[in-house]
């Protein structure tokens, strides 16, 4: 099976990152027509970690830079 340019990891990144640019931006459509492109081509659980990534990049960057770069690990914890 050959892939076309669109099925290319270079185009399927730019659209990842577009619909997580968009989900920043309050427009959730992107993302959705994301995972539902995976769930068709690849069924329900692909889709379903598609969407946890989706999740996963537009939360990273709306906490604030220290708690994101700070380790969880208990003595970080008993020390704040």
């Amino acid at each position: 099976m050959t892939r076309s340019r669109a099925d290319s990891p270079e185009a399927c990144w730019a659209r990842f990152t577009a619909a997580v640019e968009a989900a920043r931006r309050d427009d959730y459509d992107p993302a959705h027509a994301l995972v539902e492109r995976v769930r068709e081509r690849h069924g329900n659980y692909a889709a379903a970690c598609a969407r946890r990534e989706l999740w996963a990049f537009i939360r990273r960057a709306e906490r604030p830079r220290e708690v994101a770069n700070r380790s969880l690990s208990p003595v970080a914890l008993v020390e704040d």
